[in-house]
């Protein structure tokens, strides 16, 4: 896809709230006869990946781009980590804080707690 495609795309769904993957093939008809559907697919598919569509559901678009989860580490979570990577530089770790997942809770929890996820070959050392 050119760049003038990418701008007739989106000029034309601009004021739909959300539109089909039948719809966007119409559309991709009406420039390239007998356009396959593996061909509108990947249109798709790239169009997404630029942030031109948002997935709302399976098959369905609307425009614009999908936020993303990007949690903020906690202080004490971030200690934790740079004395993990100072002890142990060769492993591979995953860690986070129960307090990221908050805004998803339907009751409060409690208790906060830190998850530290290592390698298997490495979790006594660690403990």
């Amino acid at each position: 896809m050119n760049k003038a495609e990418i701008e007739n795309f989106i000029q034309y769904f601009k004021g739909h709230e959300s539109f089909t993957t039948e719809e966007i093939h119409a559309f991709f008809s009406e420039n390239t006869a007998d356009i396959k559907r593996a061909t509108v697919n990947w249109r798709v598919h790239v169009l997404v990946k630029l942030g031109i569509l948002k997935r709302k559901d399976r098959g369905v678009f609307s425009p614009g781009k999908e936020l993303s989860f990007i949690p903020t580490p906690e202080n004490k979570q971030s200690k934790i980590s740079l004395l993990l990577k100072k002890q142990f530089p060769l492993i591979k770790f995953c860690s986070w804080h129960s307090q990221i997942l908050k805004e998803f809770y339907h009751h409060i929890a409690v208790n906060n707690f830190i998850v530290i996820e290592v390698e298997r070959d490495s979790i006594d050392s660690v403990f």
